[in-house]
């Protein structure tokens, strides 16, 4: 049996002994098993760091102007805290509906092994996208269904669950994609001061916020904070459509693409 059948029945065994509820957050921290039966209005979330893998349908998701599609055996990948909107496209009411893993990417985890390789890759650079889509192989495919799997043996979890997210995160360093996951870890504080800005960006959705202060926040240039902001949300008419000359940009303009006030 392939990794992503073994997936598939773990995810439709989990339901079955859970209920019907989506988003189902199980016992595993950082685990969410999302079903659905048909298309449905895009859901606008804050999306953590993350491994979204679709085991079953087709779906995409949009930060600022740029649309990820993804489907069966393929992830979108998060690496940074950052808002974006996200649509069911294809799930079956009868035989097929639409199954994702969600596995949030523990950093701590991530830090310790890619410190542990013996040849760790090199960092992406900054203008790498912080949202992408990658093919899944039998090896993290084969992590996800071992995850899932533990939710039937739950005295398993907290001695068994370590070791899978250890190698999961070693499959994803060691992977075509490894300098992005890289990057999470040597950029991590600038990451986080830059995620800081937009959370003000969407705190003072009524006021006036000056794109100078952000980039203050951020530890950046403004030329740089603009720049930065475009890689991280794939989207810079959030911030140039809406700076006037003296630096004040009403936060109603810049922050509708950052918006939302759900969280996966």
């Amino acid at each position: 049996m392939s990794a992503l059948s073994m997936l598939h029945d773990a995810v439709v065994a989990a339901f079955a002994a859970h209920g019907n509820g989506s988003p189902y957050f199980t016992a595993i921290d950082g685990l969410a098993l999302l079903r659905s039966f048909s298309e449905r209005h895009p859901n606008h979330l804050i999306h953590r760091p993350a491994l979204c893998i679709v085991v079953q349908g087709a779906k995409w998701t949009t930060f600022g102007e740029r649309r990820l599609h993804y489907r069966t055996s393929q992830a979108m990948v998060v690496s940074v805290e950052m808002p974006g909107a996200s649509q069911v496209v294809h799930g079956d009411a009868l035989d097929a509906p639409y199954l994702s893993a969600v596995i949030e990417l523990d950093q701590a985890i991530l830090r310790e092994v890619y410190e542990s390789m013996e040849a760790p890759p090199t960092p992406a650079s900054a203008e790498h996208a912080a949202a992408f889509v990658m093919e899944l192989n039998e090896a993290i495919l084969g992590c996800a269904a071992r995850a899932v799997s533990l939710l039937g043996e739950p005295q398993a979890i907290p001695l068994l669950y370590p070791g899978v997210k250890r190698e999961l995160c070693y499959r994803l360093l060691a992977g075509p994609h490894g300098g992005v996951f890289a990057r999470m870890v040597v950029g991590a504080e600038r990451n986080r001061r830059l995620v800081e800005a937009i959370h003000v960006l969407r705190g003072n959705f009524h006021k006036q916020v000056r794109v100078d202060d952000l980039a203050a926040l951020a530890g950046l240039s403004p030329t740089a904070f603009h720049r930065q902001f475009k890689a991280m949300t794939d989207d810079t008419g959030a911030v140039s459509k809406a700076d006037p000359p003296d630096g004040g940009a009403p936060a109603d303009a810049v922050a509708r693409n950052v918006g939302g006030n759900g969280r996966l």
